[in-house]
């Protein structure tokens, strides 16, 4: 009896330390799974940090160069396509009816309120009646290089009230933060806010204010096609711009890429200009300090900086081409 009792003890203090084990096993396996969230936790973590720190770049400022350039002859083509058809004398009816001439009146002053003097509007169509296409080609191409700086410089192109406060703090990120982590922060607002296409008609309009105050007028069904061509040519640069404002802002992470615009009446600089008007003319060579009539392309300047908040070491710059109408 008294072995059978003994027995009873052992298996009775079998049982509490079985149970004593089983309560800790369960507890260890709870720290086990918490440890492992924890560490699954910590490791996504390391992991988008690292990812939002890369400066790995998916094409080089060359890249963008070389599409820039493709840009600004696309915009030239178009620019010389219109300015053909513009002195075509089927195009110059003459005398302009009263229609007509209350067209050209109202386009020529929506050219002045976009930023063109009022002498060189007029001047626009007695040089398309004298087969001169230089200023003619200018305005076409300016309208054209201020649209595409719009769209690949914004945040928010169809918003200026956004833009201008996106803008705002994109530029206290760049002053406060590290360089990578700043221009991660830029490529990912900047992929969220992309659009495919932009809307068109504001572009439209102003092109066909060149068109129209240098007396070009729609009567006929082949008028009409030059209409659907130009059309169809803003598609095809407003997608290249677009192309070119995700390499910039998506695609080149070591790097800051600028496409630059000059506007009217900034000073011609000999180093990063072209004067396009002088190009095969026997005339005086523009001088630095001169103001330009009008930027007829966009430039390139390529930086490269350990910290956009520090001082910036240039390594390149692409050339600017720039056009100024004497």
């Amino acid at each position: 009896m008294e072995d059978l009792r003994e027995a009873r003890e052992d298996v009775g203090r079998e049982r509490v330390q079985l149970g004593e084990l089983k309560r800790l096993f369960s507890e260890t396996e709870r720290r086990l799974e918490t440890t492992e969230k924890l560490l699954k936790s910590r490791t996504d973590e390391l992991t988008a940090a690292q990812a939002f720190m890369t400066t790995a770049d998916e094409c080089s400022g060359t890249d963008v160069s070389h599409m820039v350039t493709q840009l600004n002859d696309d915009v030239y083509q178009c620019a010389a396509f219109m300015a053909e058809e513009a002195i075509k004398r089927d195009g110059m009816e003459q005398p302009l009816g009263e229609a007509a001439l209350a067209h050209l009146a109202k386009a020529s002053q929506e050219l002045i309120a976009f930023g063109w003097n009022e002498a060189l509007v007029q001047r626009l169509r007695p040089d398309i009646l004298d087969q001169e296409t230089v200023l003619f080609e200018a305005m076409v191409q300016n309208i054209f290089t201020c649209w595409c700086y719009r769209i690949i410089s914004s945040f928010c192109y169809e918003s200026i009230e956004v833009n201008h406060y996106l803008t705002g703090l994109g530029h206290s990120i760049i002053r406060s933060t590290d360089a990578t982590i700043a221009k991660n922060w830029l490529a990912l607002t900047h992929s969220q806010l992309k659009m495919q296409k932009f809307d068109t008609g504001h572009i439209i309009r102003d092109l066909g204010n060149v068109m129209f105050t240098a007396g070009w007028q729609v009567t006929t069904p082949e008028r009409e096609d030059v209409g659907k061509r130009v059309e169809e040519k803003i598609e095809e640069i407003c997608t290249k711009a677009l192309k070119i404002k995700e390499m910039v802002t998506q695609k080149i992470l070591s790097a800051e890429v600028v496409v630059v615009y000059y506007p009217p009446g900034a000073s011609y600089d000999t180093g990063a200009m072209e004067d396009v008007y002088e190009s095969g003319r026997d005339a005086e060579r523009a001088e630095s300090g001169q103001h330009i009539l009008c930027s007829t392309g966009l430039g390139v300047q390529y930086n490269v900086t350990k910290s956009l908040s520090s001082d910036i070491e240039r390594q390149g710059e692409a050339e600017d081409v720039r056009h100024r109408y004497t």
